[in-house]
């Protein structure tokens, strides 16, 4: 695992030597220089290797203790790190300056972190691994803690699958409104809190789905129906708008031979189809679980009635 700290590691001191950052406010990328603008944030490149290196430790005592490939599989850790390489293309390549230009490249970084890099993160159990990164007198202390009653009542409350679904789809829906997504791009704080909050509540809500109880699966179908159709309306009303709604953007778009509302029309279509897919594609595949899950129920019971039955004969 700890070759991933040495790729990490490698990628922010290329960063850190690269060209400098685009300023949050007013930078705009040309189409003939794209490459030449990275989001080089020492502290956000940092942070990115600093999970890689907690997490990598934190999975070496793990299955120091347990046994490679327990408590958290190898699957799921390749996961895990497959969601920070994604983050990495979201918020450090240069499509973090172009989404400042584009409004359809801004989508695109969206639709990375709330679709992709979030499941793919919640399925590596980061707070579980990353406890184990920690000092055994921190790692005991914290976890008693996690296990009182209040607390675990808090957490299961809040990554319910109805209302995750609802917290996540409102701070995706409240970000695009005009007002506050104009006070991101001139606000370096507000605009982080942003991503913060996309990928929070995105965690909570896909660690739900994704270690959800077999009792849960019923509600976690209907709440990814749900944030399909949060998505999918959010994504056609900037697609059907009659005008765009970003005046940043509307000054933009025409450097990129695109008129402002075409920016938004296709930034429209991002959200309304792929970002919908992936919660189709999820509600399927807890579907096919499901069923499996029945069959195998179905079909240990007619076992136990013939191991029950005279000669094995029901």
């Amino acid at each position: 695992m700890h070759k991933w700290s040495i790729v990490f590691l490698t990628l922010a001191c290329l960063l850190a030597s690269g060209p400098p950052v685009l300023a949050h406010e007013g930078g705009i990328v040309m189409p003939t220089d794209v490459w030449q603008h990275w989001n080089a944030d020492p502290l956000l490149a940092l942070g990115l290797l600093a999970t890689v290196f907690l997490y990598s430790r934190g999975m070496s005592t793990l299955w120091r203790r347990a046994g490679r490939g327990r408590g958290v599989s190898q699957g799921a850790s390749i996961a895990f790190m497959a969601g920070l390489a994604v983050l990495f293309a979201a918020l450090l390549t240069p499509l973090h300056p172009l989404g400042e230009t584009l409004f359809m490249a801004h989508m695109v970084q969206h639709l990375l972190i709330l679709v992709i890099a979030a499941p793919l993160l919640a399925v590596g159990s980061p707070a579980f691994v990353l406890l184990w990164a920690l000092p055994v007198s921190w790692r005991r202390s914290i976890g008693r803690l996690g296990t009182r009653p209040p607390v675990r009542r808090a957490f299961a409350v809040l990554s319910a699958p109805l209302l995750s679904a609802i917290v996540h789809a409102g701070v995706i829906w409240l970000w695009h409104v005009p007002a506050l997504y104009e006070s991101a791009f001139v606000n370096e704080s507000l605009h982080a809190l942003e991503h913060v909050l996309f990928l929070g509540t995105g965690l909570l809500y896909w660690h739900g789905i994704v270690h959800a109880r077999r009792a849960q699966a019923g509600l976690n179908i209907l709440s990814l129906f749900a944030m399909m159709m949060a998505t999918g309306l959010l994504g056609a009303a900037l697609s059907l708008a009659g005008s765009a709604w970003y005046p940043t953007h509307i000054a933009r778009a025409p450097l990129w031979s695109l008129t402002p509302l075409q920016d938004q029309q296709i930034a429209g279509g991002i959200m309304w189809v792929p970002m919908s897919t992936v919660y189709l594609l999820a509600a399927a595949l807890q579907i096919v679980l499901l069923l499996g899950q029945e069959e195998v129920t179905v079909r240990e019971a007619r076992l136990s009635e013939q191991e029950g039955s005279p000669h094995g004969v029901p």
